[in-house]
């Protein structure tokens, strides 16, 4: 049963506690924790990560830059990088994947993507933003999965930094 106000003058001090009031009450309340329900698990965005990523001291051979172990149910609808400044570097690609697993081992990762996000230093511009386009077959994350973020590719001698996003709901 939906929502229904109580009329002010049917709870005057003095008149008799009735069945169709305390059956209201009920019924509203009854609404209420169905709407609480509801928002609790599907309740609008998550923010999964949204900050910047440094690439000072990153090295190939740990290409992970990020984890995240999911706490609750979500499907990713969102992965956007921007880049800061490219300190003058003209040529390579800045290539970002993101991934998941359903724990840390390296061999269990697989995209989410439909392809990578790729910044050409040849081309792109200084603060280009890019977005992934998510693979609807893949994005789902259960309780426990952990997602990644995974840098395939760094143009020589780029240490910038780079402004990530990562939403679901």
């Amino acid at each position: 049963m939906a929502f229904v106000p109580i009329d002010i003058n049917t709870i005057e001090v003095g008149d008799p506690i009735t069945k169709e009031i305390m059956d209201l009450i009920k019924y509203n309340l009854d609404d209420l924790d169905t709407r609480v329900s509801s928002l609790s698990v599907s309740g609008g965005s998550i923010y999964v990560f949204n900050g910047n990523i440094s690439l000072i001291g990153y090295s190939s051979l740990h290409q992970d830059v990020f984890y995240y172990k999911a706490k609750q149910d979500f499907s990713v609808n969102e992965f956007s990088c921007q880049l800061f400044t490219k300190q003058g570097i003209t040529s390579g690609n800045l290539v970002l994947d993101l991934e998941k697993a359903t724990n840390t081992n390296d061999a269990n990762f697989s995209t989410i993507l439909t392809t990578t996000i790729s910044f050409n230093f040849a081309s792109d511009a200084d603060y280009l933003s890019k977005s992934a386009v998510i693979d609807s077959g893949a994005n789902s994350i259960v309780t426990g999965e952990v997602l990644r973020i995974k840098i395939t590719g760094v143009p020589t001698g780029f240490t910038g930094t780079i402004l990530v996003n990562v939403g679901a709901a």
